[in-house]
């Protein structure tokens, strides 16, 4: 996700950056001589370990697009973590270096550690010029998902419940609760809702050879070759603690993924005023939301994502409709 997720902004600025012009109004994002801004990547998953930092720059819309020229090296990268919220001194720290062979990417000088819900948490990047990028987050209470079903075709009774991955593990895909056809039913996640602002939803298709479910009489081999195996939603609301999985999001047989994050403001600001983040305008489900004209970025000297969320998933096989 993290790297996706680090060119697609500059992408997204870059593109910017060429419709700019130089007498663009006092308060506007971006303009022409704003293509050196520092671009931040990093997602702190409760109870997965402290994520790497992606950094980069974003560049001149005439200038080649690169890798290379994206990443952002030799920067000071500090996450500090606060228990509480009156507390003058962090209660932990962690320092960053810079990944061996990848430019850009920064990993936790540290042993395992796992994120906690509830912990304020502060990014500082100093970079080789001196430049100070910062950020902050909270990181979302815990969320679990109480139960997958398959609904009936009616959406109103339940069909059976779905075998999970703390059940079976990567049984999941081959568990008969989790054999799905296609089009038949109706996918729900139930579970007490958590006090946090919304929630978004991932799809991956994990099978790279497997096979269309979909055949639409108008697609022709261009519009097969542009379905994508990683579909993402706009933020939900879900505020009677259900979400339902719509069937056009699917397009291959085989093996899935679905995972549902419960996310803070930084996350929700992003992915609701960046459409083309998410797949395109509106992505599925849920609402496009206001109409912005540039993305929400919370961090201060710089743009980009330091998010969080706390995330649960299920794992199923789709087999082709009858």
């Amino acid at each position: 996700m993290h790297f996706r997720f680090l060119w697609l902004v500059a992408a997204l600025v870059s593109a910017l950056l060429s419709g700019c012009s130089a007498d663009r109004e006092p308060g506007e994002l971006f303009g022409p001589a704003e293509d050196d801004v520092v671009v931040v990547d990093a997602v702190l998953l409760v109870g997965k370990p402290y994520p790497p930092v992606f950094l980069g720059r974003t560049v001149n819309p005439d200038a080649p697009f690169s890798r290379e020229n994206l990443a952002e090296t030799g920067a000071t990268v500090t996450i500090r973590g606060y228990f509480g919220t009156e507390d003058d001194e962090p209660s932990f720290e962690i320092t960053y270096v810079e990944h061996d062979s990848l430019a850009g990417v920064y990993i936790p000088d540290l042993p395992f550690q796992s994120v906690a819900p509830g912990v304020y948490h502060e990014l500082e990047v100093i970079t080789t010029r001196e430049e100070i990028v910062s950020a902050s987050t909270t990181t979302p209470p815990p969320f679990k998902v109480r139960e997958w079903v398959l609904l009936n075709s009616d959406g109103q009774s339940v069909n059976h419940k779905l075998i999970t991955y703390e059940e079976v593990a990567s049984g999941v895909y081959t568990a008969p609760e989790n054999q799905l056809r296609y089009a038949t039913g109706i996918l729900e996640a139930r579970f007490e809702r958590p006090d946090v602002l919304s929630f978004q939803v991932g799809v991956f298709s994990l099978d790279s050879e497997a096979g269309f479910v979909v055949d639409p009489d108008f697609f022709d081999d261009e519009d097969f070759a542009d379905l994508d195996r990683v579909s993402s939603s706009p933020p939900f609301d879900a505020i009677d603690g259900t979400l339902r999985l719509p069937w056009f999001v699917i397009y291959y047989e085989g093996r899935h993924k679905v995972y549902i994050h419960a996310v803070e403001r930084n996350w929700y600001d992003l992915i609701r005023s960046s459409p083309s983040l998410i797949g395109g305008v509106g992505g599925f489900g849920g609402t496009a939301g206001d109409d912005f004209e540039r993305p929400i970025f919370h961090v201060n000297g710089g743009i980009g994502l330091f998010g969080a969320a706390t995330p649960d998933s299920i794992g199923f096989y789709v087999h082709p409709g009858e």
